[in-house]
């Protein structure tokens, strides 16, 4: 359909990230949804960790859950968004619980770049 183009729905997520409150859950699991889809354009997933980044909230479960499907991305765009989420998220000595999955990622991801 014309309305669900790459660039109308990067434009709704500008959009999004414009209105959307630090924190909001609701945000964040869209979100999510955008960067769960390997299908999804490149240019979508990478505006959703763009936005992602903006509406993250410090110690966010919610906002470190949704950094670490970003983190996996097989764009290296997106996951260097994801990385500079996860410092917004995460400050010094905080965040242990997602170290733990960062670690466990890391073990399994077979590409160094990552």
């Amino acid at each position: 359909a014309p309305g669900d183009g790459p660039e109308v729905r990067c434009a709704a997520l500008r959009a999004l990230r414009d209105v959307a409150q630090k924190g909001d859950e609701g945000t964040l699991l869209a979100l999510k949804r955008i960067l769960e889809q390997p299908a999804a354009p490149t240019d979508v997933r990478l505006e959703a960790a763009n936005v992602l980044r903006s509406v993250a909230a410090s110690s966010s479960v919610v906002s470190s859950h949704a950094a670490l499907v970003a983190l996996a991305d097989r764009d290296p765009g997106v996951r260097s968004v994801a990385v500079s989420a996860l410092r917004s998220i995460c400050g010094r000595r905080e965040c242990v619980e997602l170290m733990r999955e960062l670690t466990a990622m890391a073990t399994e991801e077979p590409d160094a770049e990552v």
